[in-house]
Parts: structure tokens; sequence; C-alpha cells
């Protein structure tokens, strides 16, 4: 995943033990600098996320939590203090952050997340971490990430102990092959009520941090297929072995479809999932005769790392700034060419191309596909090369 740019010498520097660690190198750590990573909550799990993300030199980290830093809070939560009481978690963390590594992005979603903004947030990212403490939230991002191919590291904590997972959709199980439906609500004491160890959160929320890094460098094995458990009081450390439900109702092998996560009652909604759009290969790109390119990153993104010339005309529209006119434009100046979305590996341009086959799907247009693996998997067929170690 690494971009053309060399790491400059500040960065060599800050991020030297990293450069010389076996199957990290510099090809990680660029590839660390160019994901995006989106952080559910910015509490007890979030902490410790946040800050070891913002440490390692992830280059956007997104952060969304609607909340407002309590003193209660500070017992756990580290990236807040005293002075920060009664301000957004989301500008508090951003700013724990950017002091920690003034190389980072941080992006402030003060929201609070259900399957509507999940849908507008999560595809400007390539992997989501929940640090959340409800169930209705912890169902939503399962099943938004399922739709969109994303992969997802989760986490939750009680009193002593902890679990932890990961879900990469079409590979593994995901969150609802263990737990089908949310329990009800006080099923399960939440920390107000229960307790919670202070330290006990830094622990495995940090565990979710080295998980998100293995994913995003390739180094080391993920942790799907798996539960893993994490008890403070008799220091032990469990897997329980996890295989994806053919009959889930998200990721089996039956019709699926996207709940809303909110109650459990299994109502889809009309999402179709990306999982549907047409996409097409680096080799397969390479072969088509003019094609119009849609890169959906953001400008910073598309600065730092710019299409490579010789694909086809290419035009830069952020997904984040589409207004419901974007889609007749781009189709308009397609001219019956076929159309390619691109993103930094795949989710987003999937998202956009939704978008544009439902504007097109009246008319006689062009044939729209989305690059499978994104701007990663094209440099990888233009440029191949091998990683690099120390």
């Amino acid at each position: 995943m690494a971009s053309s740019r060399p790491l400059d010498p500040g960065e060599r520097l800050r991020y030297a033990r990293h450069l010389t660690l076996p199957g990290v190198g510099e090809t990680g750590q660029r590839a660390l600098r160019d994901a995006r990573v989106l952080v559910v909550g910015a509490g007890g799990l979030g902490a410790p996320v946040v800050s070891y993300l913002s440490a390692a030199g992830v280059g956007v980290i997104g952060v969304v939590d609607d909340d407002v830093v309590e003193r209660s809070n500070l017992q756990r939560q580290v990236i807040h203090t005293e002075a920060g009481v009664g301000e957004a978690k989301v500008s508090s963390a951003a700013r724990f952050a950017s002091q920690l590594n003034s190389g980072v992005t941080i992006m402030e979603h003060r929201v609070r997340l259900d399957a509507r903004t999940a849908l507008e947030i999560l595809p400007e990212y390539d992997v989501v971490v929940d640090g959340s403490d409800n169930f209705s939230t912890r169902y939503v991002l399962n099943d938004v990430c399922v739709a969109l191919r994303l992969p997802l590291v989760w986490a939750s904590i009680s009193q002593f102990s902890g679990q932890f997972g990961v879900v990469v959709p079409g590979v593994g199980p995901c969150y609802r092959c263990l737990f089908p439906r949310p329990l009800a609500d006080g099923e399960v004491p939440d920390c107000a009520v229960g307790g919670v160890l202070g330290v006990l959160p830094g622990v495995v929320g940090t565990m979710e941090a080295v998980e998100v890094i293995k994913l995003v460098t390739g180094v080391g094995e993920v942790a799907r297929d798996g539960v893993w458990l994490y008890d403070a009081l008799s220091t032990s450390l469990t897997r329980l072995p996890l295989a994806r439900d053919v009959e889930c109702v998200v990721c089996g092998d039956g019709d699926q479809r996207l709940f809303d996560g909110l109650d459990g009652t299994g109502r889809g909604s009309d999402v179709t999932e990306a999982g549907e759009v047409p996409q097409v290969d680096a080799a397969q790109l390479a072969e088509l005769d003019d094609p119009l390119v849609v890169d959906v990153r953001e400008h910073t993104e598309v600065a730092a790392r710019p299409v490579p010339a010789g694909w086809g005309e290419v035009v830069v529209r952020p997904l984040s700034t589409w207004e419901p006119s974007t889609a007749p434009e781009l189709l308009t100046a397609a001219q019956g060419r076929d159309v390619v979305t691109v993103c930094a590996a795949g989710s987003r341009s999937a998202r956009a191309a939704r978008v544009l086959l439902d504007e097109s799907r009246e008319q006689t247009g062009p044939r729209i596909m989305s690059l499978a693996g994104g701007l990663a998997a094209w440099q990888e067929h233009a440029e191949p090369t091998s990683r690099e170690v120390g």
C-alpha cells in the first residue's frame, strides 16, 4: 500500500523502530501513512486506539463520538484531561493526537452513529475500529462494514474482562455469526452500573490498535476466525474459534440484507451492497480503451499519491463533496466511455460507482466499474515491488 513518495528524514527518524522491524520496514510505514482509519468512540477503548495509531503514523484518523468529556471518564479515558471536561470528545481527542503527531490528520465526526450516518462516513475510510459502548452501534458497524467490504476491528469490555476480534468481509465470520441478535437493554450492565477496571480498556484497546496495524501493513496474522477473551484477574488470554455461519443473515450464503442494527428485528434497509457493484482489476483496467477514471479520494491524498499517467482521462471528485448534480455531470463527461471509480483501497470507489449506477439505471450509458482493491492494487500491478525490510 506504500505511496510513491519515500519517507523524508524526519519520518525516518520518528519511525526508526518500525523501519528495523522484519515485515514492516519502509513499505509498511508508508502504508500506515497512506491509511485512513475510522475510530468509533473516543472513550475507554477509543483512547488507546487513537493514541497508538497516531504514534504509529496512520495518515488519516477519523473519530466518531457525540459525547462530551465528563470527570468520571478520566479514570480510564487517558487522552482526555481535567481541563477538557465539558468539551466534545472528538475535539479533545483531535487535540491530543495532533500534539502527539503533527503529521497525522484527524477528522472529527461529532455525530451519533446510526445506519444513515454510518453510510455517509464509513466509505471514506479503509479500516474501521469499534470502540463504542452500546449494542446498537456495534451491530450497525458490523452490518455496514460487511456491506461495504470494510475490515472491522471490534472489542467490548466489562468490569475485569474484555473480548475482541476482527471481521474481514468475504473471508471470515462477522459479529452476527457470534451474536446474531443484540441483547436487550440492561441485560448486560454498562460501566456506570457494573464498574470497570480503569486500565482494562487500555489493554483491550491496544490489542485493537495492533490488529489495525497488521491489517494495514500485512504483517502477521489478523485475529479473525475467533474471539479473544482477556481476563485481567487471572491474567489470561483465551481464543475461542469462530467459523462463518452459512445461515448468517448478513454474511451467510443466502440472500443478505443490510440491517439497521437498532433493535435486532432484522428489518432490512434499501441499501445495495457494495459487492454488487461491477469491479475491474488493475490488469483489466489497463486493457480498457480510454476510460474516464474518477478519483474519489480527498485532494490531499491525490496530491501525495497521484494516479499514474496513461490510464485514461482522470477527474478528481472527492466522495465527501458529492452533490445530487455530481453523478449526472460525470456521466455526461464520460461521453459513452467506460467509467472506473478509484480510491485508496476500493471501499469509497464502490460507493461512488453505486451512485453512478443508480443515476444511469434508466438510460443506456457507459459501463460503470470500481477498481477492486483501489489504488494499492493498481500500483502493485503497474510497479511490482518486493516488501522492504529494515
